[in-house]
């Protein structure tokens, strides 16, 4: 762009697509399990919670797990006192 010259107009709808979110979870090994949501989806403790009780169990196996520690960052998913209830049942220690 040259001095005095407008700049383009960019309109970001046509560049992106749609917006979908990856839950992905990792191991000292790299990726543990990992979810593409659909577009609708909306990422919340209870979505949180069920991905992480449909996956642990065989990532434990798999992997001969004795105790799952997940580390996460404290994130509106991850705070809710259904995800703290579900890291007490599982008995799941978290880092954050």
């Amino acid at each position: 762009m040259n001095a005095g010259e407008e700049p383009l107009e960019f309109r970001y709808e046509k560049l992106r697509g749609s917006k979908r979110m990856l839950i992905m979870a990792k191991d000292s090994l790299g990726v543990a399990f990992w979810r593409l949501c659909s577009e609708e989806m909306t990422f919340t403790a209870e979505v949180y919670c069920q991905f992480l009780d449909n996956n642990i169990g065989n990532w434990m196996a798999a992997r001969n797990v004795k105790k799952a520690i997940i580390a996460h960052d404290n994130a509106k998913p991850h705070a809710p006192r259904i995800a703290q209830q579900f890291f007490e049942e599982k008995v799941i220690e978290t880092w954050i």
